[in-house]
């Protein structure tokens, strides 16, 4: 893992810091924020730990120790779930995003209807607005090769902006096809020194037809699928480097 850069100058936390401040270790609110989620009977997705096939479900109960989600119908993602060594959950409330794991799972019932019993999560990832802020990278300074899921060789494509819980693609009009929905289960990103190279799932959420420098092209809005809690620290720290990078600037224009 790259050496944390220094604090900026100008006041912001570093970029460890901040991904630190972001992470709840404390039981209390831990279970406070889950119990919202019951309250507010919040869409949650799940999935193994890794991997990229997954569910919607959402947290319907929670006790002492355990919690309770709903169970798939599909025996065969079900199966997949109780075997893995813990669950990725992923949701958000009142616009703040929530990650946290937790496992293995068992099955049990509630309400006499089945459900997935958790542990009780030991720490839990809240990113708020600024955290989830999407900044565009300076031209050149970061490549990225999409693998595509039907196995046709790697495509280059341009980041157009990217953060913490995802990146815009742009791919022109005769290029690599996407559609909201896809899964694209490997992509490489050659980021600047000292971040190194980072490779992730992408679900697409959305597509739209944009110019840029005169050219047709389609932007694809893409949300990171269970990133490792190396890459995800990685990408959140370049992320904040764009961040200052970009106050830099501006401070010197206003100066």
């Amino acid at each position: 893992m790259p050496t944390t850069p220094p604090a900026s100058t100008h006041g912001h936390d570093a970029p460890d810091q901040v991904f630190e401040k972001c992470t709840l270790h404390d039981a209390g609110s831990i279970r406070e924020l889950l119990q919202r989620l019951i309250e507010r009977r919040c869409v949650m997705s799940a999935s193994a730990e890794g991997a990229s096939e997954g569910m919607v479900t959402a947290v319907l109960a929670l006790d002492a120790c355990s919690i309770w989600i709903d169970a798939p119908r599909d025996e065969r993602l079900l199966q997949r779930l109780l075997v893995a060594p813990r669950l990725m959950l992923r949701g958000a409330l009142d616009q703040v995003r929530l990650h946290f794991s937790c496992g293995p799972a068992r099955l049990g019932d509630l309400a006499e209807l089945p459900a997935l019993v958790l542990p009780l999560p030991e720490q839990l990832l809240h990113l708020q607005r600024r955290e989830l802020l999407r900044h565009e990278p300076s031209p050149e300074s970061v490549r990225c090769m999409v693998h595509p899921r039907n196995g046709d060789p790697p495509v280059e494509v341009t980041i157009r902006d990217i953060g913490g819980g995802g990146l815009a693609l742009l791919v022109p009009e005769d290029g690599l096809a996407l559609a909201a929905g896809d899964l694209l289960p490997r992509c490489v990103i050659e980021l600047p020194k000292p971040f190194g190279t980072v490779e992730v799932a992408l679900c697409v959420r959305h597509v739209r037809q944009t110019t840029r420098r005169g050219k047709s092209l389609r932007q694809a809005g893409c949300e990171f699928v269970d990133p490792s809690g190396m890459v995800q620290a990685r990408l959140f720290r370049y992320v904040m480097q764009l961040d200052r990078d970009q106050r830099a600037a501006e401070k010197r224009l206003f100066d």
